[in-house]
């Protein structure tokens, strides 16, 4: 499963701080005037919908979010003596212009979903640090950390 809540707070230039507090698994602030969000390391893996409830709480203090939150503390990460503390000003201030969270929540939207689409590799390039490039066979398994590769050029065919 994709750390979705560190995506979206990457997407608006919110620091995510993941802990192992076991009292307080929610707060946010800021750092150098920059966004933070802290959260228990828990949240990691959390669906969609609790990571978009985390920035409506944080950006637009959206009760209804709140509530979604610790409705997940309590049934899938088993807190029954937890804190989640508001926003501070600060943050709220530097956080006033992000434009409206889509919401992913099943309940309230229909969820996103990927396409995929296989594609038929032509060619497969590598370069190592050295700049030293030679062509890979596609069907030869690639450990990027112990072949020191620094890039590889992937030749698809057009469809």
């Amino acid at each position: 499963m994709s750390d979705y809540l560190k995506e979206l707070c990457l997407l608006h230039k919110i620091i995510l701080v993941y802990t192992d507090n076991d009292y307080t698994i929610l707060s946010a602030g800021a750092r150098n005037r920059t966004p933070v969000i802290k959260a228990f390391v828990g949240f990691a893996d959390c669906p969609e919908g609790i990571a978009d409830a985390i920035l409506r709480y944080y950006t637009k203090n959206d009760q209804k979010a709140l509530r979604q939150i610790q409705n997940f503390a309590e049934e899938y990460l088993f807190f029954l003596g937890y804190d989640i503390e508001p926003p501070d000003d600060l943050f709220l201030n530097l956080t006033g212009d992000i434009s409206r969270i889509e919401i992913t929540n099943k309940d309230e939207k229909k969820k996103k979903t990927r396409d995929y689409v296989e594609m038929d590799i032509l060619s497969i390039s590598e370069k190592d640090m050295a700049s030293k490039c030679k062509n890979v066979r596609s069907e030869k398994l690639i450990h990027v950390s112990e072949d020191d590769v620094a890039e590889l050029n992937i030749i698809i065919k057009d469809r």
